[in-house]
């Protein structure tokens, strides 16, 4: 639920790249997420 907050954060402007960047990285950290998640819509 957080880094899908966070992704909307980052899309409405809110944060930059960097800070969007940094927390993602310590929310996978702290709820142990070691993959990475891609954008639903993204095709291959």
């Amino acid at each position: 639920m957080q880094l899908a907050m966070l992704r909307t954060l980052l899309e409405a402007k809110a944060i930059s790249d960097k800070e969007y960047s940094l927390i993602k990285r310590r929310l996978m950290q702290d709820y142990e997420i070691y993959h990475h998640f891609e954008k639903i819509d993204e095709k291959p």
